[in-house]
């Protein structure tokens, strides 16, 4: 299961399924009774654009794209924000995740970020069973260079004010 949002553009709004044959009347039953097609020209158009390799085209291109910004952004994380978060290193995916210093929350962090246009995931929503660790799921993947720099530059006076608060 999943979608072209990511790899292609999220306005695209087309997903799939791969089920084995027993199954695909059962699921095609499911999508007519939902009513949730997406248009059948943007259906062929996409056929074709994967058919003709233009998909695995851009696939390769954007590999080496979100690698370049990968090694950017956790090097200017270090740089920047490695007085107040340890970034965790990732092998796939478009997010790392930073563990805070003790100390910050990262719910208080969020509230301030917010304030400044910037956005991420508390780490400490996603514990259910242990007790939580304070962190950020930091994405890097829509950002050029310069935005990434930007969005950091700005994350580190969001960690300097909440610093100078607390003294």
């Amino acid at each position: 299961m999943g979608s072209f949002s990511k790899t292609i553009f999220p306005s695209l709004r087309i997903g799939f399924i791969v089920v084995p044959k027993v199954h695909v009347n059962d699921f095609a039953r499911a999508v007519n009774i939902t009513g949730q097609h997406p248009s059948q020209l943007l259906q062929a158009t996409l056929a074709d654009f994967i058919s003709n390799g233009h998909f695995s085209t851009h696939l390769r291109k954007m590999r080496r794209l979100y690698r370049q910004r990968k090694i950017l952004f956790g090097s200017l994380c270090r740089e920047i924000l490695g007085d107040w978060m340890h970034l965790r290193s990732a092998d796939a995916g478009i997010q790392m995740v930073g563990y805070l210093v003790p100390g910050i929350d990262d719910g208080k962090l969020l509230e301030q970020c917010m304030k400044r246009s910037i956005q991420f995931k508390r780490l400490s929503t996603l514990y259910h069973h242990t007790p939580p660790k304070q962190g950020m799921v930091l994405g890097y993947a829509a950002n050029d260079d310069s935005q990434i720099r930007a969005n950091l530059q700005t994350l580190q006076a969001v960690f300097k004010d909440l610093e100078s608060a607390r003294c």
